[in-house]
């Protein structure tokens, strides 16, 4: 370990700091190239605390799939996720998750997200007939925080398809669950998104701690930060409370409601093992995980994927390319997209929503590498010994430029490498939806529906362009990576655009 190459530590805090202060990919983009796909960070103040960056496609695979019951969530990540989830899939670990995972997963099947697709396509639509009515009023053109409708519209969605719920953010509905999830959200931004020196050291003390003392500081802090988080969460739970009370006493009634989580509860019921079946704590917290996952992974990748200027011309050149109609259109019709998915795709490369995941190993272990690793002694080698409880942060961003992967052209934005023989016999197995939705594992289907849907019937009618401030935006390092403007840090999450009609 001691042998990783890395950046010099200029400070008391060690290169941590830099990777966690900046844009995603600002700093360890250079050190990808300088150090490899295994990169030490080190942490002088605290012995043994070192954090280990890796890109590495085998040593990611093996982490996250092979020997994904062998790694658990770094300490600080997991209290901080329980403090806005409790114990549902999101925190689970171990045979835990895999439980969870076995009931959760037949709400999330491909045939039942296709049972809601005429709710994707009526939202997408009811947010276009506000953008127009926007539009109208202003003489065809204005700048619009698009970030802010597609929190809108993911919502709305979130609540019709999986708990048969309108919550109408997109007609104006008050609502204090709304206000809460939003506010919160900007909390977690704020909290989380520019880390101070304390929470460098907090990280590589992780190791040292028990996420029971974690969890008791955050539940009883009086930062009022982490009480709106936590006014947030107390009002999802008391949401979830009556809609899994609902779904309940459905089943009771004999109705076959379609909705996910009703499938989930059913699934739950049914379960002939007592042993595997969740508990009702659990239950709520997949209403939280649920909302909490959807609400932020297709929120933020909208806002960096479906939204940018050329979003439009890859769903338009497609439909007039095809004869493909948008209406009517089914899953298979939108996965037929050749070029629109193959723009989602290298979007999803270059600007992950989940650029990256702490975690660490419960036992002392090897991680295979795919390239050979030249460490400070100038021995080359294939695998790396870790101990236990060493502190890695698993980098999306990082994997997504490797060039022995990618090509030369690894920084470059280019759709034609997924419609080539470029990426032919470069596969990881480590799929690029399996990365950009590790969170959300169970639900990578719904998400990647939204962004097809959102493509063909939102951006397909609008044209973007940049405005003064959309040229100022940073990828914010936070949970997810988020747009928001440089210099303006009390503004929050936002992308200002300006949105004209594409009459074409």
């Amino acid at each position: 370990m001691s042998k990783v190459r890395g950046p010099p530590s200029n400070t008391w805090y060690g290169p941590a700091l830099e990777f966690m202060q900046g844009e995603v990919g600002e700093a360890d983009f250079p050190w990808l190239d300088e150090y490899g796909a295994v990169v030490r960070l080190s942490a002088p103040l605290v012995p043994g605390g070192d954090i280990l960056l890796i890109s590495d496609s085998k040593a990611l695979r093996h982490m996250h799939q092979t020997a994904f019951n062998e790694f658990g969530a770094n300490a600080l990540r997991h209290a901080i996720v329980n403090l806005m989830t409790g114990p549902g899939i999101a925190t689970a670990q171990g045979l835990d998750h895999v439980r969870q995972h076995q009931v959760i997963q037949p709400g999330f099947g491909i045939s039942e997200i296709r049972t809601h697709i005429p709710h994707f396509f009526e939202y997408a639509d009811k947010l276009s007939d506000r953008w127009s009515e926007i539009l109208g009023a202003s003489n065809g053109s204005a700048v619009i925080d698009v970030t802010e409708w597609n929190s809108k519209l993911t919502l709305d969605l979130v609540g019709r398809a999986l708990f048969d719920y309108e919550f109408g953010a997109l007609d104006g509905k008050e609502d204090d669950l709304i206000h809460a999830c939003e506010n919160a959200e900007n909390v977690i931004v704020e909290s989380m998104g520019t880390m101070v020196e304390g929470g460098v050291i907090f990280m590589a003390l992780s190791k040292y701690i028990s996420p029971t003392i974690y969890n008791f500081v955050l539940d009883h802090s009086w930062d009022p930060k982490i009480t709106r988080i936590r006014h947030a969460r107390d009002l999802c739970r008391s949401f979830a409370e009556r809609i899994v009370a609902e779904k309940k006493a459905a089943i009771l009634d004999g109705r076959q409601d379609k909705d996910i989580m009703s499938l989930i509860v059913r699934a739950n019921s049914s379960n002939k093992d007592v042993k595997n079946r969740m508990n009702d704590e659990e239950l709520l917290a997949q209403d939280l995980s649920v909302r909490w996952e959807q609400y932020g992974d297709p929120h933020h990748a909208l806002d960096t994927h479906g939204t940018c200027p050329e979003s439009g011309i890859a769903a338009t050149t497609e439909r007039r390319n095809t004869g493909q109609k948008p209406y009517g259109m089914e899953s298979a019709d939108l996965d037929s997209l050749t070029f629109m998915n193959a723009f989602l795709k290298e979007t999803l490369r270059m600007h992950p929503v989940t650029f990256m995941v702490t975690q660490e190993p419960k036992a002392d272990t090897v991680l295979p590498l795919s390239q050979p690793l030249t460490l400070s002694t100038e021995e080359v080698i294939t695998e790396l010994s870790i101990p236990k409880g060493q502190n890695i942060v698993s980098s999306l961003s990082g994997y997504n430029r490797l060039k022995e992967l990618w090509g030369q052209d690894a920084h470059v934005f280019n759709p034609d490498r997924w419609l080539g023989d470029s990426l032919k016999g470069k596969s990881t197995g480590f799929g690029m939806y399996n990365w950009f939705f590790l969170w959300t594992r169970c639900w990578w289907k719904f998400a990647l529906v939204l962004l097809q849907v959102y493509i063909v019937r939102v951006a397909g009618h609008f044209r973007f362009s940049m405005t003064e401030d959309s040229k100022k935006i940073k990828r914010q390092s936070s949970v997810y990576m988020m747009p928001k403007v440089d210099g303006s840090p009390e503004r929050g999450i936002t992308l200002p655009l300006s949105v004209e009609l594409d009459d074409e």
